[in-house]
């Protein structure tokens, strides 16, 4: 029933519980669902929600689920709409996705503010990206 909300509701905040409700399950199924919503060409609110509920998964996730997982990422790290930016540092940083240093510096330069930058200078930090 979640995911008939999520696929035909265009009500956002119905969406966003329902993305919220199947992250809970950490499902496979409810994963892909969440890294559907993710892409680009979503709404960005929904986007910003799959993305930041993809960090609540369990790290131990499969090559082919982290594949996919980091193509989003990277994707929002060039999104203009600094929350999705934010959104895929914190998860990178979960994921130790070390290979969007470059972006996540970026993200610290362009932070619009102050709590943005420091949580991706932390990030930066924890995974050992070499300086800008």
């Amino acid at each position: 029933m979640l995911q008939a909300i999520v696929i035909s509701n265009p009500e956002v905040h119905l969406t966003q519980a329902a993305l919220r409700g199947l992250t809970a399950t950490h499902d496979a199924h409810a994963l892909s669902i969440l890294l559907a919503t993710a892409q680009p060409g979503q709404p960005e609110r929904l986007r910003l929600e799959a993305l930041t509920d993809l960090a609540q998964f369990p790290t131990d996730l499969d090559a082919k689920q982290n594949q996919e997982i980091a193509k989003q990422v990277g994707a929002a790290l060039e999104d203009p709409f600094a929350h999705l930016r934010q959104a895929a540092v914190v998860l990178a940083g979960r994921l130790k996705f070390a290979q969007f240093c470059a972006g996540i510096h970026r993200a610290a330069e362009n932070a619009p503010i102050p709590e943005y930058q420091q949580e991706a200078e932390n990030v930066s930090r924890q995974l050992q990206c070499p300086g800008p």
